[in-house]
């Protein structure tokens, strides 16, 4: 049964003794602080400075947000604060077509009716591509405070990858950070949060030495319990909220044309995801981490006015561990135990040109070239057996991918027209190679029409193709592998895996429609995507006790979805600013659930299926919404209350071949901002998370049990200081 979200009397106690204690303060605080007020109103800054905001993700190249015509939210540092958000996982959860959620096998991004590994979406670093190639793209590091140090982010909905790749097929965060001239003296930052006890510490400094050399320093330290299912519900004690002493360094420094880039960061977590049934017989503990190092150096240089070319050269080492307790895809397998490890070091170059021949024409175009070395990767999976006596406990090596070399050359290049005063058209192609993982060219067309039909009023179509290779912890394409091992009772067996056959494409069409003049923009996004041959994972439930084991890491055949957005923001008068969002997935299905992989048939619709029985994408809700408010008194207070929500969310019910529906689901935040508080440099903020105190994430708890957990709620508080 679901369960009931009404609030017992005590937590709706607590909840409006929260409100009205936080709301106290604020008053007080505001009417200590009347006499700071700014010149200038706030929402005229606010408006134009949106309209204004330079970003790059969607062409590679500087345009104000007000002529971008792209499916992306920006958020800037100011957004970020004002709103209380932590980490890019609570940025995405209020970003419009975007759904986070945990699964057993870990924290995942899903996007416009899709869900699965994050492998699918791309996390850029100021242009620094921080996704693995060896395991599920940017991991798990979207959980991590990388926010204190960001000057904006940019969110792309949608494939990107004929400018940026093949990881980005289902979409683009990317986060650009602080300069030496935007820091005045060095800041340090604490946040604490009770209930889930995220607590973290940043120190940053940096200085403009000269007009076009300065560097700034940034370092992280966090550390969260997570929310403690522990003595709530002993089912499920698991937690992937859960950080364990991880820290993040990162330095930037500019030297008139060069610009270095450097990252070190370890992200752990000792306790992702505990076994569900108890198996006395699986004794390892779970455990997460990825350590993630870089070094990179871009030089760009205008060779004449109308032609610019940037050269970047970077150095990647990226470590993964992992050891997680995980239900298998299969009627006859209840539990497993996966472990795995991994290690990738990249050497890598980028040239980007930009001709500029007249004002109506602009060409971009590049190289991209990486060669990866991959140490060996392991994959071990140990799962019950009936046999007798019971071999369980042993661990089969699944997988062991030698040592070997990745390389990825690609071109690319994009041209402009301005065709006429109100129209604009793009045209972009990339050519990619790789040798390792698939050994074929691939061709990434793109397309896009821009219409400035009226003042205020334009229209764009846009046709955009992704792209995912399996990662090399899945397997090479058409991959066999055998291992043989031996189990207590000297019995011989064989452990056979199948990897995917075809890499993941994606085709996407976008029909939008924007408004903006002041006080209102709003934007209405009509979309379509593809994906043929996403990947899956399938145990054969017949061998679970047979001499020959195997497993298949297998393309699903083609899920398709269609549905709307809208997003709008609202600036009535100087101190107020409304904002909101929805997304509405009409459908999202996999066009068939049964298949063949190397001659054997299998079914997706069994008791752990990732798909409804007509074939709906589960763990995906189909509306999700976002309302929310600002109000700025003078320069002395901010305040944000947000609202989200979701509903229509389809699972399988378990042990059945019923449909079944969850939601809606409601979440209340609130965050409130005293700047320089008693006219000190100190920053104070108070906030709220999850006032209702549900948990919109825990998949697993959904598919096993039909009911959320009830923990979710923390409140807490962030100091920053100037000196």
């Amino acid at each position: 049964m679901k369960k009931n979200n009404k609030l017992s009397p005590s937590q709706f106690l607590s909840t409006a003794l929260s409100c009205i204690a936080l709301l106290c303060i604020a008053s007080f605080a505001v009417a200590e602080n009347t006499d700071q007020a700014s010149e200038q109103p706030w929402y005229e800054r606010s408006f134009e400075q949106l309209l204004d905001t330079k970003i790059i993700t969607p062409t590679r190249d500087t345009q104000s947000l007000r002529n971008s015509a792209a499916a992306i939210s920006v958020y800037t540092a100011n957004d970020i604060k004002r709103m209380g958000i932590r980490t890019v996982k609570e940025l995405l959860e209020r970003t419009t077509g975007f759904f986070v959620n945990k699964q057993l096998a870990g924290a995942a991004i899903g996007s416009r009716g899709y869900i699965g590994d994050n492998e699918q979406f791309l996390l850029l670093i100021d242009g620094h591509n921080a996704n693995s190639i060896v395991d599920k793209g940017p991991g798990f590091f979207f959980l991590f405070p990388m926010l204190e140090n960001v000057k904006r982010v940019e969110i792309v909905r949608g494939p990107g990858s004929t400018l940026w790749g093949s990881d980005a097929a289902l979409g683009i965060i990317h986060i650009i950070t602080k300069d030496g001239t935007d820091i005045d003296g060095p800041v340090a930052t604490y946040s604490y949060a009770t209930e889930d006890r995220y607590r973290y510490a940043n120190v940053q400094a940096g200085e403009k030495l000269a007009e076009d050399i300065s560097y700034i320093v940034s370092f992280t330290g966090a550390k969260a319990e997570g929310f403690p299912e522990d003595g709530v519900d002993p089912f499920w004690p698991g937690r992937w909220e859960q950080i364990d002493d991880s820290w993040e360094l990162y330095f930037t420094a500019q030297l008139r044309n060069t610009t270095v880039h450097t990252r070190a960061a370890d992200l752990k977590n000792s306790n992702p995801s505990m076994n569900v049934f108890q198996a006395t017989n699986l004794d390892q503990p779970p455990y997460y981490r990825r350590r993630h190092i870089y070094l990179d150096i871009e030089h760009s240089r205008a060779i004449s006015n109308s032609l610019s070319l940037e050269l970047r050269v970077f150095t990647d080492l990226m470590e993964r561990w992992q050891k997680l307790r995980n239900m298998i895809n299969s009627k006859g397998i209840s539990t497993v135990m996966e472990s795995a490890a991994s290690k990738e070091n990249a050497l890598g170059l980028e040239l980007l040109g930009k001709w500029r021949p007249h004002s109506q024409h602009a060409l971009l175009f590049g190289l991209r070239a990486v060669r990866t070395e991959i140490d060996p990767v392991t994959n071990n999976v140990s799962y019950p057996s009936t046999s007798e006596p019971p071999s369980a406990g042993t661990v089969f090596n699944l997988r062991v991918v030698p040592e070997d070399i990745d390389e990825n050359i690609a071109v690319f290049i994009e041209d402009d027209w301005r065709i006429s005063k109100d129209i604009n058209s793009t045209l972009g192609l990339r050519l990619d190679r790789n040798n390792l993982r698939e050994k074929n060219t691939i061709v990434l067309p793109r397309l896009g029409i821009n219409w400035q039909f009226a003042p205020s009023w334009s229209s764009h179509y846009s046709y955009n193709t992704g792209y995912i290779r399996p990662p090399v912890g899945i397997g090479f394409l058409g991959q066999e592998t055998f291992n043989t091992f031996t189990n207590d009772n000297s019995e011989e067996y064989t452990a056979l895996i199948y990897g995917a056959s075809d890499s993941e494409k994606v085709y996407s069409h976008d029909l939008q429609l924007q408004f903006k003049r002041n006080p209102l923009i709003a934007n209405l996004a009509l979309f379509h995507t593809q994906i043929d041959d996403a990947f899956n994972f399938l145990f054969q439930a017949d061998s679970a006790d047979d001499p020959t084991r195997i497993l298949f890491f297998i393309n699903t055949n083609t899920i398709k979805s269609y549905g709307y957005e809208l997003s709008f923001q609202y600036l009535p008068i100087s101190e107020w600013d409304f904002y909101g969002n929805l997304s509405h997935v009409l459908q999202a299905k996999v066009d068939k659930l049964t298949g063949s992989e190397a001659g054997i048939d299998y079914d997706f619709f069994n008791d752990f299926t990732p798909f409804a029985p007509d074939g709906t994408v589960a763990a995906y809700p189909q509306q999700i919404w976002n309302l929310g408010l600002n109000y700025q008194h003078k320069d002395t207070l901010t305040l944000n209350l947000h609202y989200r929500g979701w509903s229509d969310m389809h699972m399988s019910e378990n042990f059945t071949n019923r449909k079944i529906s969850f939601g809606p689901e409601h979440f209340f935040d609130l965050n409130i901002v005293f700047n320089k508080l008693l006219g000190t440099q100190l920053n104070v903020a108070l906030f709220a998370k999850n006032l209702l105190d549900n948990d919109d994430s825990e998949i697993a708890m959904l598919l096993f049990r039909n009911e959320w957990s009830e923990r979710g709620r923390s409140m807490g508080i962030k100091l920053d200081y100037q000196f």
